[in-house]
Order: C-alpha cells, then structure tokens, then sequence
C-alpha cells in the first residue's frame, strides 16, 4: 500500500507555493454561452496565513482523546460531512494540503493560487469543513495535489501549520493518541518546557543537538518519517562526517532533545538542501520516531512545547 509522501517530498510539492501559476481566463461554451467569469485566484501568501474557523462541541474546550491509526505518526479519523477521513496531522507542513481524487468526490469547489512567476499551476479547496472529535474546523485553507497519483491515498488529508496556530495539541505517543484544546485550556504535563523558534512560513523548530556538538535549530515535523534528516553539508558543519551517500541512512551515536538523550538514532541524509529550511537558518528536521519518545503539547501562540519523556 503506497505510504504518504515522506517530508521532503511533501514540503517540496508545498514549496511549489513559491511558484507562480498562468490563469486562463473563461472562454465561450459550444452552445456560444459565456462561461461564467472566473473565480479571482488567491495569492500563495494569503493561503500560508490564512486560518480555519474553530467551534467546540457545547461548553467543553477539547476535541477529547483522538486515537493515532499509525504506529508511530499522528493519523486520525475525521468526519468530511457524512465521509469517515484519515488525517495527518503534520507539523512540518507549511500549509494544509487535500488529496485532489478526494476534492473531486466532494465536489469541492477550488480557486487558483498565485505566487509571481510563471510555473506550476495550483489551486486551493475553498469551503473545506471537517469534524475532528468534538472540535469542527471550518473553512480550512488547503493546497489540492495529488498524493497518490493512479490511486486512492491512504491519507488524503495533511492538516499543517496553520491549524496549530489555533489550537493547543497534545501529541501523547506513548498512549497513541492526541487532543485538541482551545488555547489556555490545556494543562501542561510535567515535563520540559522547550522555546519553538518560529518561521517566516509559520512552522516551527526546536534545538537538536548531534554527538554533543551546540544544538541547532531543526524543523518540527510529526508527519515527517525519518527520526532526523540532515544534510551532508550541514553534518560536516557540525564538526562530523557521516558515513553514507546522500539518500541514504546513518547511525549517530548520540542526539539530545528537550534535555534526554538517545543512543543509536537512524539519520537520513538527504540529497541536498531544502531552501525552505537552509533559508531560515534550519539545520534539518526532526520527524514521529524520535518525538514518539516524549509525550508533547505544542503552543504555537505562546511559543512553547512541553516534552514529558516516556517511561522505559
């Protein structure tokens, strides 16, 4: 069964925001009727900082315990209207983005993405409304594309950056699950309060530090499914060489995060830079096997995340 596009692929098909798209205007019908007028496009800054709307159910301020359908990566069930929805929630997204098979048998209606230049042609799903628990996100802003070309994606929905700027989220692997709070609500675990270093693009790093040389800033990515990626170029900044080819896996022997160190952690080198992350001073990214270890509630707004190490 074909797997979600692992985070370099997805965050390459998200940077595609940075691309300009040609807008054909309308044209006559056989019968000589005019087509309606087009629907203006929306410009790709606007989609990276636009919101959703966020209801809860009656008084409570939770979307209650929301069971992970993936071992290790956050994948929930949500409710499209009357359909039953697999969902990533991704921090490493830039933006949300919705499997195109999946617009089609909504009939959901979309609207063109600019971004300047001329390039990939993009649309965005307009009116995108989902049920998670007892928390109803409305009007979620997400990029269409394909995520299974020739066949139905096995998770059609990847919530990012923009959702958890709305919400609190308790990402407890430990116990395979997550809630949604509205902010203020949620009561931290003890733990290891950690300051997120946020980007220009509205995602979030945290300092990871290899074979004990000075932490670095990587990306926050619960989606991503590599435990560390990393370039080459940035390992040997660091002060060690991997023993790899690009593409490939390492061994490190030690990696500090939130104050715990693990021994023995897979790196996945990647093949070369990502500019989205080189370009905000990022070192690489840290994906679900290594956070699987904690349990972690991020805060976008206040610019925090606690980790509550798990026992064993």
């Amino acid at each position: 069964m074909r797997r979600t596009p692992p985070w370099p692929v997805r965050l390459l098909a998200i940077a595609a925001l940075g691309v300009a798209i040609q807008l054909v205007g309308g044209c006559a019908g056989p019968s000589g009727t005019p087509e309606p007028p087009p629907v203006a496009p929306l410009d790709a800054e606007e989609l990276r900082r636009a919101r959703p709307l966020v209801a809860f159910d009656g008084p409570g301020a939770t979307s209650g315990w929301l069971l992970m359908r993936h071992v290790v990566r956050p994948v929930i069930a949500a409710r499209i209207g009357e359909r039953a929805v697999p969902v990533l929630l991704d921090t490493g997204a830039g933006v949300s983005v919705i499997d195109a098979a999946l617009v089609d048998e909504l009939g959901l209606p979309t609207r063109p993405v600019t971004a300047g230049a001329a390039g990939s042609e993009l649309v965005a799903a307009v009116g995108l409304d989902m049920r998670l628990g007892a928390v109803q996100l409305r009007e979620v802003p997400a990029l269409v594309l394909d995520l299974a070309p020739g066949r139905t994606a096995p998770t059609p929905v990847i919530l990012g950056a923009q959702v958890f700027h709305e919400l609190v989220a308790d990402f407890d692997f430990p116990h395979h699950r997550v809630a949604l709070y509205r902010r203020g609500a949620q009561r931290l675990p003890d733990g290891v309060s950690v300051g997120l270093r946020m980007m220009a693009d509205a995602r979030a790093a945290v300092d990871v530090s290899i074979h004990g040389a000075p932490p670095r800033a990587m990306l926050l990515a619960t989606g991503a499914e590599a435990a560390l990626s990393i370039s080459a170029a940035v390992a040997q900044a660091m002060g060690w060489s991997p023993r790899g080819e690009p593409g490939g896996e390492v061994r490190l022997r030690r990696v500090d995060l939130a104050r715990q160190s693990f021994a023995d952690v897979t790196c996945q080198l990647r093949l070369g830079e990502d500019a989205s992350l080189v370009d905000q001073g990022l070192a690489g990214c840290v994906g679900a096997p290594l956070l699987s270890r904690f349990r972690m509630v991020v805060d976008y707004r206040q610019r925090i995340a606690r980790f509550a190490r798990a026992p064993g």
